[in-house]
């Protein structure tokens, strides 16, 4: 049985006599549209040829459409060079769009190839373009820039210099490769006379340019204008370019530089070519309007990579308010936008990329995006190959491991606040006696200079009843608590200071350190004098104390006092000496009136981002993630500029490889499909909503969740090991049982 293309081919040469010279060639595009080219010297009009092609499709039990009709003579075939070209091309334009399909498109390339897109021009695309490739290199990615903006391209003059240099430059554009490969079926043309090295310095990855055109001439005009056909609008023309790109330069993403508004190349790179799109927009309502219908015209094609970034916004809460409130009015899946802020350097500025960090930090959301994508591909991969389950299976440790709470580091060390507020005694673990050595600046040194902690929260000892009595002198009763609960520590360092001293001045006196030359870290430039043999200086003391609800029952309002004494004689006037204080929340509430006067040095127990990694990569079975990680290793990963190295109980992993771990677990963002908060964002937003949830239930609660995923695999998530929805759900399940009066 012959198809309805072959039947409507076979039909117009039997009823034109079609033969010879002439031909006939119908198409099916990808979207059921039926498209005819038809090459004659006979008289043949388009109202017959579309009344002929609509009876074919009522016939038909198929949903088609009627696409384009195009008749030329055989002189201008000829002229044209009009040929046939191979069936199914792929090409997919927007009268292609106007109807609804549901089959999404990929990219032929395993490159990420993504294309620039505005409705508007003006709005600040290509510098888009060109500043997220630049943060892209920077994190070692081979990028290429394709300007695609035909009718007023912009790329060739931007990189003039490097496109025009003498030996690394381009020969000709893309438009005069095409016209030369297309149309004059020029068999010598090569795609490497049409790229060239932006040659930045000082960053592990590399851009490479394809400019539209060398220089503005009648030539590219002329070539442009021939170019307006079917046959440049092959896919295959350009997987030819994109294979050749990625295995000669390793191209790891192409950033396309789409023609705004309607058009054929901006159906061409947005529609065929691209894999995801990037659409730009100015807040204005002019732009709201064109999106709109370009997101249902590119979901009706299958797209469903897409995003939108809000340009020139004004890096202020009013701004930001504005931006919101027009990117609300779009019509896309996107949660939240992602902003380009406004930034006058970049507006005034004549050459890119701009390496100012401020700059690149403008784009930086944008950019995250794209790494973030590139990431869940492959995460995808790695999980393709029937490793979930396995994985699944071991994912957690046997016993459950604490984390030190940046928190509780961040008062044991800090000079600011003296007191404290906890909920739970597991958010205390990690806080205990030690002597660890800590930066800091002595005149015109910097030196690692002693730092002694003591713990005090034995509730049987001399100290409790000490901080309950009344003192004449407070400086002699801080002494005698000192004492107290350096005596009672377990700290190898506890004979530091000897019993029976009775002021400060003998107490520092003790504490006076003579650094050697290792211990002196950095000197100033200016400094000529410093004798690097004999150094003293003061090592610092935290006693930390805990206060309890019992002690605060036999005396309350002269505990209060007595700690406000404290702080005032030790931590004011003698900053290497400082008391601190731990008063569980319950207890504190109880006596809030009485503790107001020291409101100012009252710092809560709070949970962050990074509390959540390390607690999660703690529990983590690290045999279980062990081929993920040399799967990591092997991309040769190059980390952020500002990379960070955290602390994991006694051991140190740099962020890059705890979010990469992270997120092949739990998911990097909430929708893999879509721009939208990331997980480790979601179960934060959690914490602070439901400060009564604790580790134990966290963990539990991704056991259980496992357990469920070996059961009944749920496939909509294939970049991770536990689903979002299962998460989500759970978490709703015990917030309602919580409001409820429900355990």
């Amino acid at each position: 049985m012959k198809k309805i293309w072959e039947e409507l081919e076979q039909m117009i040469m039997e009823r034109y006599h079609i033969s010879g010279q002439e031909w006939v060639q119908v198409d099916l595009s990808a979207r059921g549209k039926i498209h005819t080219t038809i090459v004659s010297d006979s008289h043949i009009s388009k109202e017959e040829i579309q009344h002929l092609v609509s009876s074919k499709i009522n016939e038909s039990q198929e949903e088609y459409s009627i696409g384009y009709i195009d008749i030329y003579s055989l002189e201008k075939a000829a002229e044209y060079n009009i040929t046939k070209t191979a069936k199914k091309s792929g090409y997919a334009s927007w009268s292609d769009a106007l109807y609804a399909n549901e089959t999404e498109i990929s990219s032929a390339s395993h490159m990420q190839i993504i294309s620039f897109y505005s409705y508007k021009g003006g709005v600040g695309r290509t510098i888009a373009l060109i500043q997220t490739a630049y943060n892209l290199a920077k994190v070692g990615k081979r990028v290429l820039l394709m300007d695609l903006d035909i009718e007023a391209p912009s790329l060739h003059n931007i990189f003039s210099k490097q496109v025009n240099h003498p030996v690394n430059g381009v020969k000709y554009g893309i438009i005069e490769y095409l016209y030369r490969k297309i149309v004059q079926l020029q068999h010598d043309v090569a795609i490497e006379h049409t790229f060239c090295s932006l040659e930045l310095q000082n960053i592990p990855g590399e851009i490479y340019l394809i400019p539209a055109l060398k220089k503005m001439s009648k030539d590219y005009i002329y070539q442009m204008e021939k170019l307006q056909t079917l046959q440049v609008q092959e896919q295959k023309t350009f997987k030819d370019i994109f294979d050749y790109i990625r295995t000669v330069l390793n191209i790891d993403t192409v950033m396309v530089d789409t023609r705004a508004g309607f058009n054929k190349w901006g159906s061409l790179s947005l529609l065929t070519l691209s894999d995801q799109v990037i659409f730009v927009a100015f807040a204005n309502s002019e732009n709201i309007e064109g999106l709109n219908l370009a997101f249902e015209l590119f979901r009706n094609v299958g797209k469903m990579r897409y995003a939108v970034a809000m340009s020139k916004v004004v890096p202020s809460e009013e701004g930001m308010a504005k931006a919101r409130v027009l990117f609300s009015d779009l019509h896309i899946p996107q949660e939240q936008l992602i902003p380009i802020y406004y930034k006058e350097e970049i507006a005034l500025n004549s050459q890119y990329p701009i390496t100012e960090p401020n700059i690149s930090e403008a784009y930086a959301t944008l950019s995250e995006y794209i790494l973030n994508n590139e990431r869940i591909d492959r995460n995808r991969q790695f999980l393709a190959n029937g490793i979930k389950q396995q994985m699944l299976r071991n994912l957690f440790q046997a016993d459950k491991k604490l984390v030190s709470l940046i928190s509780v580091r961040r008062f044991q060390f800090q000079k600011a606040s003296s007191i404290l507020k906890y909920t739970y005694s597991e958010e205390l673990y990690g806080l205990k006696s030690e002597m660890r050595n800590d930066l800091e600046r002595i005149g015109q040194v910097w030196a690692a200079v002693p730092t002694y902690i003591f713990i005090g929260i034995n509730h049987e000892s001399d100290y409790e009843s000490l901080l309950s009595e009344r003192w004449e002198n407070p400086e002699e009763a801080g002494i005698k608590l000192m004492e107290a609960i350096i005596a009672n520590s377990e700290a190898k360092e506890k004979n530091i200071i000897p019993k029976g001293k009775k002021t400060i001045s003998e107490v520092l006196g003790c504490l006076k350190t003579t650094l050697t030359p290792k211990d002196i870290l950095i000197i100033h430039d200016n400094d000529t004098s410093t004798d690097l043999n004999h150094y003293d200086v003061i090592s610092n003391l935290k006693i930390i104390v805990s206060i309890s609800e019992k002690m605060l029952e036999r005396n309350a309002p002269q505990v209060i006092e007595n700690i406000q004494n404290l702080i005032g004689k030790f931590n004011q006037e003698t900053p290497s000496i400082q008391f601190k204080f731990l008063v569980q929340a319950a207890a504190f509430d109880k006596y809030q009136e009485l503790f107001t006067g020291l409101k100012g040095n009252v710092l809560d127990v709070s949970i962050e981002e990074d509390d959540i990694r390390r607690f999660l990569m703690l529990n983590f079975n690290p045999t279980t993630l062990k081929p993920y990680q040399e799967y990591s290793k092997k991309l040769q990963l190059v980390p952020n500029e500002r990379e960070m190295v955290i602390r994991l109980d006694d051991d140190f992993i740099a962020a890059s490889e705890l979010n990469e771990t992270i997120g092949l677990v739990l998911g990097i963002r909430q929708d893999a499909g879509v721009y939208s908060p990331s997980v480790i964002e979601y179960l934060y937003d959690r914490f602070l909503e439901q400060p009564q949830l604790k580790y134990d239930y966290i963990l539990d609660m991704l056991k259980t969740i496992a357990e469920q995923e070996l059961q009944q695999p749920n496939n909509t998530y294939s970049d991770r090991l536990i689903p979002f929805d299962k998460l989500q759900t759970t978490l709703d399940t015990k917030h309602l049982h919580q409001k409820g009066g429900n355990p």
